[in-house]
């Protein structure tokens, strides 16, 4: 069994629609076969969005992997080989 995590982030609680609906995008980025199970986790944390800053850079990812309570090291990435998504 593989167990696949997702934490997601907001500022606010989410209703359980919105909920869902981030449960229904992120089972679409990631292969859940029968021998996957998924764990979601929501956290609130405004103050991460207030003090984020708007320029791009790993001590701010850093800051979320953190909120989230992940001690995953990104610090020898770089950010200009990474390929966004993005909802319009």
């Amino acid at each position: 069994m593989k167990l696949i995590q997702v934490d997601i982030l907001s500022d606010e609680k989410l209703s359980k629609e919105d909920a869902s609906i981030f449960e229904e995008f992120a089972c679409d980025l990631v292969d859940t076969k029968d021998f996957c199970t998924t764990i979601f986790n929501f956290k609130v944390d405004l103050n991460l969005f207030v003090e984020l800053p708007l320029d791009e850079d790993i001590h701010a990812y850093r800051k979320i992997l953190e909120a989230v309570d992940s001690k995953y090291d990104i610090t020898h990435v770089e950010l200009n080989n990474l390929m966004y998504l993005s909802q319009d």
